[in-house]
């Protein structure tokens, strides 16, 4: 019996080859037989690296879906083969399939985005009108299509990444689009804590800057209290958020803070985490920056953390910094070459082109946007008396 079963492997292994790698064939339009060449490259990368358990069992692959970005397969992973061992193979996988991979798993099921198109290595900043509350334009993905995302359903981001990636270009993109926004229905106020006190002070006519870090506490301090305000008005009108509210005299803030680590006032970071905590329905919203994700940093932060869903990162010093932001090692494999390369986690990961505009283009783009008129006066209040 052995030895008929040596004499039907080679016919086995031929079907199974030629099945893997048939080409496609198309008929005018329409497509015959699909492109598995992604496919059957990590199909032959698993058998290679004899990707087993035990019993002998490998991933059994259950979809190959053809994707604008290059490929997505869909896994069953047997008892005993963890989404981690497949992780500690990427090198490999992504060798054979020419891409990056980023995988996904719900149970047993892991799913594989393969993405093998290029990205431009540079994108002009473009706005497009949207009926979107909060727009953030995150940059362009494998489709050159610009990538819109609303920040009022985030409710808060995190953007981090080390100097020179591009993380500072983003954020004048995202003051940009949310400016022009505003020129549409003008009901969005724009605060800026920027410690480093030299990145947005040509902005001064058009949003709140603060670069002083008592002032900072202060500003905090007062968005807490407005938070207050806005809880019993909305409470009151018997509305669930400030969409539903009709009055009219409740403007969304977005709150941006370049250099998160720079805030080291006590008061200040409690303030920033029951904004955070609790400032969604009233329409009050935060983009945190840092440059340096390290575990320490968010010793502070650690609840503010986990109530930013949506993260974008840019190219980081190594994997750890990667994990801490996005929980997975992404932005390590991002080409530090190209700046604006950046990974956006919501609900999936996907890697995009941040759009770029040069100080000069900002600064004329401001022209075109009314100025400022007297909002938060917030150093006129007093402070906010904490609960014993």
């Amino acid at each position: 019996m052995k030895q008929e079963e040596n004499i039907l492997e080679p016919v086995f292994d031929a079907i199974k080859t030629g099945w893997r790698h048939r080409p496609p064939i198309k008929l005018g339009k329409y497509q015959l037989v699909k492109d598995h060449r992604i496919a059957a490259m990590i199909l032959d990368t698993v058998d290679a690296l004899e990707l087993t358990n035990k019993a002998g069992l490998k991933p059994v692959m259950v979809k190959d879906i053809a994707t604008d970005y290059g490929a997505r397969i869909i896994f069953h992973l047997p008892a005993g083969i963890s989404r981690k061992e497949v992780e500690n193979k990427l090198q490999y996988l992504e060798e054979q399939a020419q891409g990056q991979i980023f995988l996904t798993n719900k149970g047993n099921v892991l799913t594989m985005d393969i993405y093998t198109a290029e990205l431009p290595k540079i994108a002009a900043y473009r706005y497009q009108k949207t009926d979107l509350y909060l727009p953030l334009f995150l940059g362009v993905d494998y489709r050159n299509e610009v990538l819109i995302k609303d920040l009022a359903k985030f409710p808060h981001m995190l953007v981090a990444g080390q100097t020179g990636g591009g993380k500072s270009t983003f954020l004048h993109i995202l003051i940009a689009g949310l400016l022009e926004k505003n020129m549409e229905k003008n009901n969005i106020n724009i605060a800026i804590i920027d410690l480093k006190k030299l990145e947005f002070f040509y902005l001064n006519e058009h949003c709140l800057i603060v670069d002083d870090e008592r002032d900072a506490a202060r500003l905090l301090s007062y968005l807490n209290r407005e938070l207050d305000r806005r809880l019993i008005i909305l409470r009151d009108a018997k509305c669930r958020n400030i969409t539903e509210y009709k009055g009219g005299d409740m403007p969304f803030i977005v709150l941006i803070i370049d250099e998160l680590a720079e805030l080291d006032s006590k008061d200040g970071q409690e303030d920033l985490n029951r904004l955070a905590r609790l400032s969604r329905a009233a329409g009050i919203h935060l983009v945190l920056a840092t440059q340096r994700p390290c575990s320490t940093l968010f010793k502070d932060f650690t609840k503010t953390r986990a109530l930013l869903p949506a993260r974008v990162c840019f190219s980081v010093a190594d994997d750890v910094n990667s994990r801490i932001v996005l929980g997975s090692d992404a932005a390590d494999k991002i080409p530090k070459n190209i700046p604006g390369r950046a990974v956006f986690k919501w609900e999936g990961e996907e890697i995009i082109q941040a759009m770029y505009m040069g100080v000069k283009e900002c600064e004329e783009n401001l022209l075109k946007i009314p100025k400022l008129k007297g909002v938060m006066y917030y150093k006129q209040c007093p402070k906010r008396l904490r609960a014993r």
